[in-house]
């Protein structure tokens, strides 16, 4: 899921962009949608351009060790 923002700036808010398949860290991912322009984040402060499952976390970070998570 892409933000608002990141959408505008680097689709040119074009709705062609659902359903593409993008690299992400060089893994396939699918754009699935954009977040509503009211949205930044989940935590206050932190502005985000995307958003993925925390399922793909281990995909994404190689060496992610999820002991090493507090």
């Amino acid at each position: 899921m892409l933000s608002y923002a990141y959408w505008l700036r680097n689709f040119s808010g074009s709705p062609d962009v659902i359903g593409k398949t993008v690299g992400l860290n060089g893994v396939a991912t699918v754009i699935v949608g954009v977040a509503a322009r009211s949205f930044t984040s989940l935590t206050p402060g932190n502005i985000y351009d995307l958003f993925v499952p925390i399922s793909m976390r281990p995909r994404l970070t190689p060496r992610w060790n999820p002991r090493l998570t507090v």
